[in-house]
């Protein structure tokens, strides 16, 4: 049976784990955040899918959306006298789209939560990623003063390849690849395949980055 979640598309990718801050200010999503807070506390649970046509605001923006997208929990909530929001939020859980309901002031979807398979040789494969981090965060400290993941990698195999997939410097549609990934093992080697290139690239052109980097966090599930 589908699970109905209240739909929030993004230009971004989600991944399981990762902190994602927002800030409400549209109509529709305003209504959104009302509802989810009208609701217990614990079921504050949105999906969001990546835009793949289109833009995040105005009417109609978003054209199309990738099928595979992340839910997110609401871990914070601030209000503004004009109405806008700011949340804190992490994102918990996969799923793929089955269904869209586009009757509603905001888009809701019937989503198909996808497991979380470690594949084989997952623990070379997070020692192998770890290595190439390690490596590709200093290339990044020493040519950009930036430090992308503050505190601690996490040991388990399935939160690490997320972390990871955030963190590596890539476009749009290359975190929504690592993220369609069926296993952690797979997304362990394809992250670490572009922390090596990304690696070549900086030390290439140091001074140019190849997208922008941002710092960000992490929620165990």
């Amino acid at each position: 049976m589908s699970l109905r979640l209240p739909l929030f598309p993004l230009g971004t990718v989600l991944c399981p784990g990762c902190a994602m801050p927002l800030h409400v200010f549209e109509e529709r999503y305003r209504r959104l955040v009302e509802d989810l807070l009208a609701g217990p506390k614990d079921a504050r649970e949105f999906g969001v899918l990546t835009i793949r046509r289109g833009f995040e605001v105005g009417e109609g923006a978003a054209l199309d959306y990738f099928d595979i997208g992340c839910s997110a929990v609401v871990d914070d909530v601030t209000k503004y006298e004009d109405g806008r929001y700011d949340l804190v939020t992490h994102g918990h859980r996969r799923f793929t789209l089955a269904d869209l309901d586009t009757t509603g002031p905001y888009l809701v979807a019937y989503v198909d939560l996808v497991d979380e398979p470690i594949g084989d040789d997952a623990e070379e494969a997070a020692s192998v990623a770890r290595l190439v981090f390690a490596r590709y965060q200093h290339v990044l400290i020493q040519l950009r003063d930036l430090r992308v993941v503050v505190g601690d990698l996490p040991d388990d195999p399935v939160q690490l390849s997320y972390v990871l997939s955030a963190a590596v410097v890539s476009p749009t549609f290359v975190r929504q690849r690592l993220l369609e990934i069926p296993d952690a093992t797979a997304r362990l080697i394809a992250v670490a395949g572009l922390m090596r290139n990304e690696l070549l690239a900086m030390r290439a052109v140091p001074s140019l980055p190849a997208t922008e980097v941002t710092r960000f966090g992490y929620t165990p599930n």
